[in-house]
C-alpha cells in the first residue's frame, strides 16, 4: 500500500472510530445552529439530535433548545439503551470481542503492530497483555477510547447517557437497534480488516486531538455540511472504504429513518438521539426524511 493510500485509509478508519465512540457536544449561543432538527407530520413530531458517544463534563449544560425539546417529548429514542440488561450485553460483547480459536492477538497481527501497541500501552500505563485475548478491531476501538479519555472525555458524560438518565420514570425509552445487531455488525465489518485497522489506529494516535477538534467544531456550530466533509472525505478519495461505509452508516440510516417514519405515523412526540454521523449527507437520516416529501423539516 502506498503512503498516500495508507493516509487516506487511516483517515477513514479514524473517522469511523471517532464517530462510533465520541459523544454529543452541547449547543452554542442562541444565534448559532445546533445539531438538531425538528421533523413534523400531521400526527407527530420528532426532534433529531446528532450525538457522539463520549464527552467532557465541562460541555454541560446543553443548549436550552435541546433541553426544552427533550422536556416537551413523551418518548426518548436511542440507538440502543446500554442501561438495559447490562450483564447480558456484556456477555454478548465478550463473546464477539474475544478470540475463541485458541490464538492470541500477537498471532493475528504483525510484529510492527505489536510494537506500536506496546508503546501506546506504556503511554496509558497499562500492560499490552491485557489485550492479548481480544480481536484486533476491539483493541483498536479500545485504544482510541483510551486516547479520548486522556483528553478528558468520558462515556458517562455522553449525551445518550445524559438523556437516558433524565428520562428515567418520566418518558418511554425506545430503541432503534439492538446491542446484538450492533456488535455483530462491527465484528463482521471490521473483523476482516483487524491488523490493518489496529496498525493504522496506533500510527495516527498523535492526530486524534486534531481529528476530534474538527468534529467538535462542526457540532458546536451545527454545521452538518462541514461534518459530512470531515467524515466522508476518505470515502470520496478511496473507494476501498465503500463497503465499510455502506454497512456501518448508509444501510443503518435507511433502517433508522424508516423507524422514525413509523413513530411519526403513530403520532406523539419523540426525542431521537443518534450518532451525528447518521444525520449528515444525502444518505443521512435528515435527508432521507426530507426526500419522502411527507414532513416539515427544519434545523434549530
Amino acid at each position: 500500500m502506498t503512503t498516500n493510500k495508507r493516509r487516506l485509509l487511516t483517515a477513514g478508519v479514524l473517522a469511523l472510530i471517532v464517530a462510533l465512540f465520541l459523544l454529543a457536544i452541547p449547543a452554542q449561543a442562541e444565534e448559532t445552529n445546533v445539531f438538531m432538527w425538528e421533523v413534523c407530520s400531521e400526527n407527530g413530531t420528532a426532534f433529531l439530535l446528532g450525538s457522539m458517544h463520549l464527552a467532557p463534563k465541562s460541555l454541560y449544560p446543553l443548549d436550552e433548545r435541546i433541553e426544552d425539546s427533550f422536556k416537551s417529548s413523551s418518548n426518548l429514542v436511542v440507538e440502543i439503551d446500554p442501561t438495559k440488561n447490562q450483564l447480558m450485553v456484556q456477555a454478548m460483547f465478550l463473546a464477539r470481542a474475544c478470540i475463541t480459536n485458541g490464538l492470541m492477538l500477537e498471532d493475528l497481527v504483525s510484529v510492527t503492530t505489536m510494537e506500536k501497541l506496546d508503546t501506546a500501552c506504556s503511554r496509558y500505563g497499562i500492560s499490552p497483555l491485557f489485550f492479548n485475548a481480544f480481536k484486533p478491531w476491539f483493541v483498536a476501538m479500545s485504544v482510541e477510547t483510551l486516547e479520548l479519555m486522556s483528553m478528558g472525555f468520558s462515556p458517562m458524560n455522553g449525551i445518550d447517557m445524559h438523556f437516558l438518565t433524565a428520562a428515567r420514570g418520566s418518558k418511554t425509552v425506545l430503541e432503534l437497534e439492538s446491542a446484538a445487531m450492533q456488535l455483530d455488525l462491527v465484528d463482521n465489518v471490521l473483523g476482516p480488516h483487524g491488523d490493518k485497522l489496529l496498525l493504522l489506529t496506533l500510527s495516527e494516535l498523535e492526530n486524534s486531538a486534531r481529528d476530534v477538534g474538527s468534529i467538535l467544531t462542526c457540532w458546536k456550530t451545527g454545521d452538518a455540511e462541514a461534518l459530512e466533509k470531515v467524515l466522508m472525505k476518505s470515502l470520496a478519495d478511496d473507494p476501498e472504504l465503500a463497503p465499510v461505509y455502506e454497512e456501518l452508516y448508509f444501510k443503518r440510516n435507511v433502517q433508522m429513518a424508516e423507524k422514525v417514519q413509523g413513530f411519526l405515523k403513530k403520532g406523539g412526540t419523540y426525542f431521537v438521539v443518534v450518532g451525528a454521523c447518521h444525520m449528515v449527507g444525502k444518505k443521512g437520516i435528515v435527508q432521507l426524511l426530507k426526500d419522502t416529501g411527507k414532513y416539515s423539516v427544519r434545523q434549530f
